[in-house]
């Protein structure tokens, strides 16, 4: 490093701290240390506040140099001179447009555009690398705005599109009509079923109560004599019922009525539906009937008709116990005999004993 040199510029060491890349403390003491071991003294009286400033600051000269000997001239460094920028033409819009510049949904719309100074353009929906001058088609589903860029994404122009709303008030007006006309039809035909009604000539009186006490003297002897014969509706057991004389009772009910009508004069019988009265609770609706009961039950037998809370008796394996409406076991078979529930409580028979349970299926101390 300069060795030969009688004289190091401050602009030679200015590049060497510049090029090296390191600490800068730790250069900057090596700077120096060299220039004081190789005898070099500052050509002026250093200046600043760091040692690099100070090194920077002055030329150093080295002291066993004659006096008289001329510096060899120290080249400036080579700095090539700024290439001038070449002005591109700017880009000039021509035209771009949208028509029509208002649609329905799913409509196609013509966009065409003209620039000059590029060689290729991006349109929105379109594609980039598009040609200067060209022109395409989009189908806008709501309003939007297309804008043209040069190659470099710059912003041109801009277009919008608006898509509009289709009119379906005469829809509506045709559905409106079409549901009056329904409101109507129905009205007429109410009027006209409840018209037919009122017109049918009533059945007269004596007729019916001559049916109705026909009716009546055949079933009674059938009811007073199978009553007797009828197991208590309200204790489920598995026992037989025995069988009746219930049919010789019809039959001779039967052979009465035949010959009660064959003296009297024949009169003509209009059929009347049997009045039945609708129970007014759930408890009500229970005749103490069963059905047998396939598939995958989990019972084999149950009574037909529910309680007030939707339980009813059902068997499973010779033992019976409670169900819900959803045929699931809230009271597991594990009784002989069960009577339903009144109220909270209910019999049941137990290994011979007669018992009381609650719906949780507790015993109840009377």
């Amino acid at each position: 490093m300069y060795k030969s040199e009688s004289t190091i510029p401050s602009w030679a060491l200015r590049a060497l701290l510049e090029t090296i890349k390191a600490d800068e403390s730790v250069v900057t003491e090596e700077i120096f240390s060299y220039l004081v071991n190789n005898l070099y003294k500052a050509v002026k009286e250093p200046q600043g506040n760091t040692l690099r400033e100070r090194l920077v600051s002055s030329d150093w000269q080295n002291v066993l140099y004659r006096a008289n000997q001329e510096p060899a001239p120290v080249p400036e460094p080579y700095r090539p001179e700024p290439v001038p920028a070449i002005n591109e033409p700017q880009p000039v819009v021509r035209s771009f447009t949208a028509q029509p510049a208002r649609v329905y949904r799913g409509e196609p719309v013509t966009l065409s555009w003209e620039v000059e100074n590029l060689l290729a353009v991006t349109i929105d929906d379109l594609g980039t690398g598009l040609s200067p001058q060209n022109r395409g088609w989009v189908k806008p589903t709501k309003t939007t705005d297309y804008t043209l860029f040069d190659v470099n994404n710059n912003p041109l122009s801009t277009v919008r599109v608006e898509v509009i709303p289709r009119d379906r008030s005469g829809v509506y007006g045709v559905l409106f009509a079409l549901a009056l006309l329904a409101i109507i039809y129905w009205f007429i035909k109410g009027n006209t079923s409840r018209s037919e009604k009122d017109e049918r000539p009533e059945p007269k009186a004596k007729t019916e109560q001559t049916t109705t006490r026909k009716r009546t003297s055949s079933t009674y002897g059938n009811r007073k004599q199978s009553r007797s014969s009828e197991p208590d509706p309200d204790v489920a057991t598995d026992k037989r019922e025995p069988k009746s004389n219930a049919s010789e009772t019809v039959a001779t009910n039967t052979q009465k009525k035949e010959e009660t009508t064959s003296s009297k004069p024949k009169e003509e019988k209009v059929p009347r539906e049997p009045e039945t009265s609708k129970p007014s609770a759930p408890a009500d609706a229970r005749s103490g009937k069963y059905e047998e009961a396939f598939g995958n039950k989990p019972y084999d037998k149950v009574e037909l008709g529910i309680d007030e809370q939707g339980w009813r008796r059902a068997r499973s394996h010779g033992r019976w116990g409670f169900i819900n409406e959803f045929d699931e076991w809230v009271i597991e078979p594990e009784y002989e005999a069960v009577t339903p529930f009144r109220g909270n409580t209910a019999s049941v028979f137990l290994n011979g004993k007669l018992m009381t349970i609650n719906r949780a299926g507790e015993l109840v101390s009377k």
